[in-house]
C-alpha cells in the first residue's frame, strides 16, 4: 500500500507544480485578485459577546 501512497503523493505534487507555475505565467486581473481586494478592506469591529434576542 504505501508504493500507491507514495506514487499518488507523487502525481500530486506535479500537479499542483504545473497549476502553480501556470498561475505565476497568468496572473489574475486585480479585481479577480484576493490580495489586491484584501488588501485594504479592514475596519475595526467592536467585539461583543453573543447572546440571545
Amino acid at each position: 500500500m504505501k508504493p500507491v501512497t507514495e506514487n499518488c503523493s507523487h502525481r500530486l505534487r506535479v500537479m499542483e507544480s504545473s497549476l502553480i507555475s501556470h498561475e505565476h505565467q497568468h496572473p489574475l486581473p486585480k479585481t479577480a485578485d484576493p490580495e489586491v481586494q484584501i488588501s485594504g478592506n479592514f475596519a475595526l469591529v467592536k467585539e461583543h459577546l453573543v447572546g440571545t434576542h
